[in-house]
């Protein structure tokens, strides 16, 4: 996707833009100045920061996403091993067919919402359902503070890069 900078898709130059924005001092603002944005601010804020450190060139950004989508295969892994603890044959299948998944490896490769938001859920998910794990092993509840506060924030990243609400509840 590199080549003619094919990571940029429909909503990728609006991200990329505000990125800009807001690394320049701006705020989160449109092309003509206006302070009216229909996304959700969490992944410019993401590219504003690559920007910060990196110099504004997309193309890092994207690596760095690269980077982070190629957790998902352990995360996925993980995953499964909560929801079922004794099938670790099963984990290890979800961990494979997300390896050469062709959307994660797609989206990976391309200046989207989709790598940040999933990698945010998915630990979210890992985090909150391994603290009902005592349904599987009949054991008392030990949840710590730091927990559920890992937990709020997890779920705050994934509800500041995609609206997230209504699919929860």
């Amino acid at each position: 996707l590199g080549k003619n900078n094919n990571y940029f898709l429909s909503d990728s130059f609006v991200y990329n833009h505000i990125g800009i924005q807001i690394v320049n001092g701006n705020g989160i603002l449109l092309e003509n100045g206006d302070p009216n944005f229909l996304r959700m601010p969490g992944y410019s804020a993401f590219l504003a920061f690559i920007y910060k450190f990196a110099g504004i060139n997309p193309e890092i950004a994207m690596w760095f996403q690269i980077i982070l989508a190629s957790l998902f295969p352990v995360l996925i892994f993980l995953l499964a091993y909560v929801l079922f603890p004794k099938k670790i044959l099963l984990a290890k299948v979800a961990s494979f067919i997300s390896a050469i998944h062709l959307g994660f490896v797609f989206l990976s490769g391309v200046l989207m919402t989709e790598t940040l938001f999933n990698l945010f859920f998915i630990i979210f998910l890992i985090l909150f359902l391994s603290s009902f794990s005592f349904w599987f092993e009949k054991k008392e509840i030990k949840l710590s503070y730091f927990k559920l506060i890992l937990i709020g924030f997890c779920l705050g990243i994934v509800s500041l890069i995609r609206p997230i609400g209504h699919y929860v509840l």
